[in-house]
């Protein structure tokens, strides 16, 4: 981050402030009204995601989505008993996908007023067409600088007691880019009020995986539900990997 400040040559606005977690102390300012978006499709990782969710979120209010009834059992068996919070396990049609989860429910959960920050974690990173063991070590990533159970985790969600604070997630050292979306990108921030001025070279969570002050995922919801035809770049399925890569990277 540093360097992208001082490049004389970078005309990108800087989008974000790099924390190591390590250096921070617990502020006891954690947020009481959490809810997490949760999506399996791959029934390899999704396993993982049935134990982060039993062991970390059983507070939270969970919203768990997949297109797998295997999956979908298993949530059920490994939550329903001990989950504390409001929870909701959701089988998906083959054509909604990740993007018509993601695109459908976190902006009603931004515009409900219920919550304080919500998070959205998910099992297959979207770019790349990416390999199992690539998704399992981009899994592992998030979840181990954004979720681990204990000090972390509340250090995670403390940031938000800072009202600057409206996105986190683990940064990425790969510089992916664009991808071919950054028309799209544009036409999806011209329905936002106020529009954010987008970088030449984003940087954004990689895998999916986030937490987010509500206001931020309801200017998002503004945008996709004025501009929706930039989630249909290739016919109509919710589940396309470039309108994934455009919702994920804004």
């Amino acid at each position: 981050l540093d360097a992208l400040e001082t490049d004389p040559f970078n005309s990108s606005p800087v989008t974000h402030d790099c924390q190591v977690l390590e250096h921070r102390r617990s502020t006891g300012g954690v947020p009481r009204r959490v809810a997490v978006h949760c999506h399996a499709s791959s029934p390899e990782l999704g396993s993982k995601l049935v134990q982060l969710m039993a062991r970390s979120a059983r507070d939270m209010d969970l919203f768990v989505t997949t297109p797998h009834e295997g999956l979908r059992l298993e949530f059920e068996s490994a939550l329903r008993q001990h989950h504390r919070g409001e929870l909701r396990i959701t089988k998906l049609g083959a054509s909604q996908g990740r993007l018509g989860a993601l695109a459908d429910l976190i902006p009603q959960l931004a515009a409900s007023g219920a919550y304080e920050v919500v998070g959205h974690i998910q099992d297959e990173a979207p770019d790349l067409h990416p390999s199992p063991a690539t998704s399992s070590s981009w899994l592992k990533h998030n979840t181990g600088l954004l979720w681990d159970e204990g000090d972390r985790l509340a250090l995670v969600l403390g940031m938000f007691a800072e009202p600057d604070v409206g996105l986190v997630f683990a940064e990425d050292r790969r510089a992916l880019g664009w991808m071919g979306t950054r028309e799209l990108a544009d036409r999806l921030v011209s329905g936002m009020q106020p529009s954010p001025a987008l970088p030449q070279a984003p940087h954004f969570p990689i895998g999916g995986v986030f937490w987010a002050r509500p206001a931020v995922l309801a200017l998002l919801g503004q945008g996709l539900e004025s501009t929706p035809d930039v989630l249909r770049p290739l016919g109509g399925d919710l589940g396309n990997k470039k309108g994934a890569r455009v919702v994920e990277r804004v």
